[in-house]
């Protein structure tokens, strides 16, 4: 069979429909000569991820105002935390390669989370002038990890996580810690021999 090329005009509209129909969050940030960030578009699933994580921000905002500005005076944000979030931005910047992220942004009454890469787009010099998103919703994830952390931290059996590896524990819940004596901290220096819980050798 015999491939036939698509005009322009429709190549066009087939990615613009993948962009839309996604669930992935995905976004294209403007890097300014300054060195500030100014988002340029987002998809749907992007600008539903905001509206819930940054209410306080309309879409308006993000195209408006560069991305320091808008958590300054939209959301609130301290300097300290306005660098974390662009922290990533400006190391693809500077690297000129992609960067995988987690990152989380507090809202009005609940933490969202997700995971992503940012990756360089640049012009015929080399130049970075842009900042491609693409990242993945995983709040419901973290939210589920830390309620099974809570269930074992509060259940009265001792529960422990030892390494193949070596035989180190890697995690220890508090009832552990309540029957041996040793902290968490201790225990990820410790290994079941160094408990001494056998009556012998041949037991151990």
């Amino acid at each position: 069979f015999r491939r036939v090329a698509l005009p322009i005009c429709e190549q066009r509209l087939r990615l613009r429909l993948a962009w839309e129909n996604t669930t992935d969050l995905m976004g294209i940030s403007l890097v300014r000569e300054d060195g500030a960030f100014i988002n340029d578009d987002m998809n749907e699933a992007n600008k539903a991820w905001f509206a819930r994580a940054l209410p306080q921000a309309s879409w308006e905002d993000w195209q408006r105002l560069d991305i320091a500005t808008m958590l300054r005076e939209r959301v609130g944000y301290t300097e300290a935390e306005i660098d974390a979030v662009l922290a990533p931005h400006r190391e693809v910047v500077r690297t000129g390669r992609p960067v995988r992220l987690t990152s989380d942004f507090r809202t009005t009454g609940e933490r969202m989370h997700r995971e992503a890469v940012l990756s360089p787009m640049k012009d015929a010099q080399g130049r970075v002038t842009h900042l491609f998103f693409r990242g993945t919703d995983v709040t419901l994830l973290r939210r589920a990890e830390q309620r099974f952390h809570d269930i074992l931290e509060r259940t009265p059996a001792l529960v422990a996580i030892i390494g193949r590896d070596d035989g180190r524990f890697r995690y220890v819940n508090e009832a552990w810690s309540g029957i041996t004596g040793h902290t968490a901290e201790e225990a990820n220096e410790l290994t079941m021999l160094d408990l001494g819980v056998w009556s012998s050798d041949r037991s151990r």
